[in-house]
C-alpha cells in the first residue's frame, strides 16, 4: 500500500519486534484542521485509542477521534499500527510517531479515551504527559459482567452490578458519587467492592468520563 499511497507509512521496524505506523496524510491534516477551529467553549476534542485481539501473529490498534465538525460527531480513523506484542514500548513508538505528526497535542484540549490497559495509559503518559486520559463505559460494563461470571453470578446478578456502575459513572459531582456509593456498596460481594474501589479512585481523578 506504501506504493500507491505517499506518506501512508510512517515508520516500519523488523527487529526485535515488528512495529508497522500507518496513517492517511489527508486525515492528519483534516485534524489539524478540527484543532484549529475547535473554540474554548467547546468539549475537549476525543481521541479513542483501543487494540485488537490477536490477528494470526499480530495485533491492530486504531486512534479514531470524533469529527466535532458535525451535528453527528462521527468516529473517524486517524492513524493505525500493527504490531507483534502488545507492551508498552510499542505503544510508545505508536504516539512518538503521533506527536511528531500532530505537536498540537501538547497545547492543545485534548482528551485520549483507552480501555484501561496498563501498557497503553503509561505509554501515553510517557510520551503526551499533558494529554488526559479518560476511560469508556463499555469497558468497564464488561469488566463488571466478567468479574459476576468469575463469582459464579447469574444474568440477574451481573443486570444489578452494571445498574449500580451506571449509577455511579452519571453521577454529575463527587460529592454525588460519594452518596450513591455509599448507599449501594454495602451490597456488593467482597470482589465487587475491590473493583468499586478502583472506580473510586478513578473517579477521584476523573478518569471515567465518557461512554464509547
Amino acid at each position: 500500500m506504501a506504493e500507491y499511497l505517499e506518506g501512508f507509512i510512517r515508520e516500519m521496524t523488523i527487529y526485535p519486534n515488528m512495529v508497522t505506523v500507518a496513517a492517511l496524510p489527508e486525515m492528519v491534516e483534516e485534524f489539524k484542521k478540527l484543532l484549529l477551529l475547535l473554540p474554548q467553549s467547546h468539549p475537549p476534542q476525543m481521541l479513542y485509542y483501543d487494540t485488537t485481539f490477536n490477528m494470526g501473529d499480530f495485533y491492530i490498534s486504531t486512534l479514531l477521534f470524533s469529527h466535532g465538525a458535525f451535528q453527528e460527531r462521527p468516529t473517524t480513523p486517524l492513524a493505525v499500527m500493527a504490531h507483534q506484542t502488545k507492551d508498552q514500548k510499542s505503544h510508545e513508538a505508536f504516539f512518538l510517531q503521533i506527536l511528531h505528526m500532530l505537536p498540537e497535542l501538547t497545547s492543545k484540549r485534548i482528551v485520549i479515551c483507552t480501555d484501561r490497559e496498563a501498557a497503553i495509559e503509561n505509554a501515553i503518559e510517557k510520551v503526551l504527559p499533558t494529554v488526559p486520559i479518560v476511560n469508556c463505559w463499555n469497558h468497564l460494563m464488561q469488566n463488571v459482567k466478567h468479574t459476576m461470571r468469575g463469582c459464579g453470578g447469574t444474568k440477574e446478578d451481573v443486570e444489578v452490578y452494571q445498574a449500580h456502575l451506571n449509577q455511579l459513572l452519571s453521577c454529575i459531582s463527587l460529592t454525588q458519587y460519594h452518596t450513591v456509593k455509599q448507599d449501594i456498596s454495602s451490597m456488593w460481594l467482597t470482589r465487587v467492592q475491590s473493583m468499586g474501589t478502583n472506580l473510586h479512585i478513578q473517579a477521584k481523578t476523573s478518569k471515567i468520563q465518557t461512554r464509547t
